[in-house]
């Protein structure tokens, strides 16, 4: 017990984000291994009922190393597949039915992606693995719900000790408020901590059994004071106006915010559906990137910039020569940008301009830039000056995919002039975003950008990274960047 406290304690001792982090991290790996020890354990029982017991027919190949490409590839695709299905978002929050149709689904799709794969890269094995397969998706699927309902089990567990309980607030009153709060307390004990209310004299006047901390107007230091993860809203007669203030100060300061189906339409195009014990919930200001999400975002980075930094390193190195050539200086340019909750770092690139060209200060680069070089310019045209960054992505300061990072006097200036700019740091920069692809680049309006930033922070998935990455590819290949 004193184990668990202390780990309570460690995972209490940080910001609400950062506890956050914390627990999305581990369960981030935790998912994935639980998956991969309930596919190795479904693909034992398999061989054993097979091969041990006799349970179908005789067989040339008894070797459990003939099976290994096909349970390998069925892992694989299990992780791929439960990524956008939602698999990896929070077992305590799914109901046994949701759960089982999930899992159901995602064994299926993967079931199907190890037939096409073994059919096409291993010709003939299927014949001999058809009831080996039938026997291994059966077992997946019960080892799976068992094993998710565990974890879900253990989380809420874990949550008695302060491990991954999350701080509520509720701001509003009446009869809305006291139902979300029995609501929010009666579900799987100590999940979530409900530390307040807020709410104006004009509210209501039933009474909830948790301290009023004061009026909503005073949401931001409420949010810093207690640490809160999530703020429910139950405030059914609010004015749009009121609900955009709740959630732009929730979003600055990293909160999500639920409220109740009736204000869906004040805010359709910015929230997610949630579930709690059935009440359909409205999620805003939730970031799609996280837990194993973020994991395998982080991979893909490390294993793609890698072979990149490999495969091009002779050509980089004959573009460092150029650009010392047209323009003698450093090669290299590298200046502090903003990226991923205001950490700074240096953002390398090949310089493509003169020599002291910002001798006179910072300017934005335009089309037709008189500072930039002839390498320069052939440079920037096909973002080959961008290159250098995959040293930035492999470190972890950026990501191939993202909202572009910013000069820090640049980030602290738009902050203040266009609302929602500070939100896209919410994820890590990317070399390439959507933004980008879709023809922001350089000199443009910061509001669009900001805009499509957002969209790809609060929609991220990997077929989206996918589709970005291709279409920069097409836009780097026609030369359109400057």
């Amino acid at each position: 017990m004193g184990l668990f406290a202390n780990l309570g304690s460690w995972f209490g001792s940080t910001s609400g984000s950062g506890r956050r982090l914390q627990v999305e991290t581990v369960l981030g790996i935790v998912y994935p291994l639980t998956d991969a020890a309930v596919i190795v354990a479904a693909a034992v029982v398999a061989f054993v009922l097979h091969f041990k017991l006799g349970l179908g027919p005789d067989t040339p190949y008894r070797q459990v190393d003939f099976f290994y490409p096909m349970f390998g590839i069925y892992l694989l695709g299990f992780v791929l597949a439960g990524l956008p299905m939602g698999l990896y978002r929070d077992p305590s929050r799914m109901s046994i039915v949701v759960r089982v149709f999930r899992l159901t689904s995602v064994s299926t799709l993967a079931l199907l992606i190890t037939i096409a794969v073994t059919y096409f890269l291993f010709t003939g094995r299927l014949d001999f693995a058809r009831v080996v397969l039938m026997f291994f998706w059966v077992l997946v699927i019960g080892f799976a719900v068992v094993a998710r309902t565990l974890l879900g089990r253990a989380v809420r567990v874990l949550a008695h000790y302060g491990i991954g309980a999350e701080r509520v607030l509720l701001v509003g009153g009446g009869g809305e408020a006291m139902a979300v709060y029995e609501l929010l307390t009666n579900y799987q004990g100590p999940r979530y901590r409900v530390i307040g209310l807020l709410q104006d004299e004009s509210a209501g006047e039933v009474e909830i059994p948790i301290p009023i901390l004061g009026p909503v107007h005073i949401l931001r230091g409420v949010l810093i004071e207690h640490a809160i993860d999530k703020v429910v809203i139950a405030m059914p007669q609010a004015d749009s106006e009121a609900m955009m203030e709740i959630a732009a100060v929730c979003g600055s300061e990293r909160v999500t915010v639920w409220m109740l189906p009736d204000h869906f339409q004040l805010m359709v195009s910015i929230v997610g559906e949630e579930q709690l014990a059935g009440l359909p919930l409205m999620a805003i200001n939730d970031v799609r990137l996280k837990g194993v999400s973020r994991l395998a975002k982080r991979i893909v980075d490390l294993v793609v910039s890698t072979a990149l930094l490999v495969v091009l390193s002779g050509p980089l190195l004959l573009v460092a020569i150029a650009v010392w050539i047209d323009s003698r200086g450093q090669i290299f340019y590298v200046q502090e940008r903003m990226g991923h909750d205001g950490h700074r770092f240096p953002m390398v690139k090949f310089r493509s301009m003169r020599a002291n060209s910002e001798a006179e200060g910072q300017k934005w680069t335009r089309k037709d830039d008189l500072r930039v070089t002839r390498i320069g310019r052939f440079l920037r045209r096909f973002s080959i000056d961008e290159l250098p960054q995959l040293m930035n992505v492999l470190k972890g300061e950026m990501s191939l995919v993202g909202p572009r990072p910013e000069r820090p006097e640049y980030v602290e200036r738009f902050g203040e002039e266009y609302p929602g700019f500070l939100d896209r740091y919410r994820e890590k920069a990317g070399m390439s975003g959507w933004a980008q692809v879709n023809g922001l680049r350089g000199d443009v309006s910061i509001s669009e950008r900001t805009l499509y930033d957002l969209y790809y922070v609060e929609n991220w998935s990997l077929g989206l990274d996918l589709r970005i990455l291709l279409r920069t590819i097409v836009e780097v290949v026609r030369g359109r960047a400057y």
